[in-house]
C-alpha cells in the first residue's frame, strides 16, 4: 500500500509546483483521510488471508471469502479515488495549455 501513498505525494508536489491550482485543498484532505484508512484495510486483508489459510467449514470459508471480496472492494475504491484525482489533474493541466 506504500505505492498509493507515493502517488499521492507526487500529486501533492505537482499541485504545489503549479501554484496549488490543480487539486483543491478539500480534495487533498479527503484523499489523505482515505490513505490513512489504508492501514486498517491492510490489517483486515491480512486477517482475512490468515483465516483463509486455515482449514475451515464450508460456511466459514464462504463467509471469509465474502469478507475478502469486501476488502478488495475497499482497496479498489481507494485506487479509484486516486485515479479520479489524476484525471482531474490531467484535465486541469490541459485547460492550462489553452491559456
Amino acid at each position: 500500500m506504500d505505492n498509493i501513498s507515493g502517488v499521492f505525494e507526487v500529486l501533492k508536489k505537482v499541485n504545489e509546483k503549479n501554484n496549488f491550482n490543480l487539486i483543491s485543498n478539500q480534495i487533498l484532505e479527503e484523499e489523505l483521510d482515505n490513505i490513512n484508512d489504508l492501514a486498517e484495510i491492510n490489517d483486515k486483508l491480512t486477517h482475512v488471508l490468515h483465516c483463509l489459510s486455515q482449514e475451515q467449514e464450508r460456511e466459514d470459508l464462504r463467509n471469509k471469502l465474502v469478507e475478502l471480496h469486501l476488502v478488495i472492494a475497499d482497496i479498489e475504491w481507494q485506487y479509484d479515488q486516486l485515479h479520479d484525482i489524476i484525471r482531474q489533474v490531467i484535465g486541469n493541466l490541459a485547460d492550462g495549455l489553452d491559456d
